[in-house]
């Protein structure tokens, strides 16, 4: 009797043993597994970075680059990623620098939302093409009066392709039309400051100027306005006139 009880737990032990065999086999052709979970990149590794945009590259950096009488651009200085703003100008087409234009455009549309026609005269301009601007000034009447109108090549902030002239007479009876008085409260909400406000003549070495407006990317934009600050303030840099009538030469 033992030993049938024995032989029985042998050939059932056998039985398992088959069976199981079986399904790992099957399994195996089948590729039947738990799933393994895929190998994770460790923080910090370089995949794991969003790659910047040319906005993201230039908030913070060149988007704050400062000109005025008292620092020129670089001789061989051209902005990078200059492209036609899509917004409504006066005459030909405006260039700027991808997130300058963007930001441009945003404006425009919000600016149309509330039933204020939005109109730009001038965008980027080449060191030639201002040259050119501030010679004829020279030859109309002299450097002096040139001067008091106009920046000089390199001295002019239309350069960097990050500047505007959102008016067609560059006067200041602009601050009272319904335009001015719209980009007066709104402009800092999309990235633009006015550059040359009234009463800070001296620190930007420029006239009250109310359509002339920079962008400088949202933040600063806010804490200029905020503070009721130039952008010389603001990064507590020189500004006033040039220092001498040699630095043209």
């Amino acid at each position: 009797m033992t030993k049938k009880l024995t032989l029985a737990a042998f050939l059932m032990g056998v039985v398992l043993i088959l069976l199981t065999g079986s399904i790992l086999m099957k399994n195996d052709f089948l590729h039947v597994y738990p799933p393994v979970a895929p190998k994770r990149e460790q923080p910090g590794d370089p995949m794991d970075a969003p790659q910047d945009t040319l906005a993201q590259q230039m908030e913070g950096m060149d988007l704050l680059v400062v000109v005025n009488k008292r620092y020129p651009l670089a001789e061989e200085y051209e902005p990078v990623g200059l492209r036609q703003a899509n917004v409504a100008v006066v005459d030909g087409n405006v260039m700027l620098i991808d997130a300058a234009a963007s930001a441009l455009e945003e404006m425009f549309a919000a600016a149309s939302a509330d039933g204020v026609s939005l109109v730009c005269s001038a965008g980027y301009r080449s060191k030639q093409r201002q040259e050119a601007l501030y010679q004829s000034y020279v030859d109309a009447v002299d450097a002096a009066y040139a001067d008091e109108v106009c920046a000089r090549p390199r001295y002019s902030e239309h350069e960097t392709g990050l500047a505007v002239d959102l008016s067609k007479e560059m006067d200041e009876g602009f601050v009272d039309t319904v335009e001015g008085q719209w980009l007066a409260e709104h402009a800092w909400e999309h990235g633009f400051v006015l550059r040359y406000p009234q009463g800070k003549e001296e620190v930007t070495g420029f006239p009250f100027t109310p359509g002339h407006y920079r962008y400088v990317g949202k933040e600063a934009a806010q804490a200029i306005v905020e503070k009721e600050l130039t952008m010389e303030e603001y990064l507590d840099i020189e500004g006033g006139e040039y220092a001498s009538m040699e630095e043209h030469e």
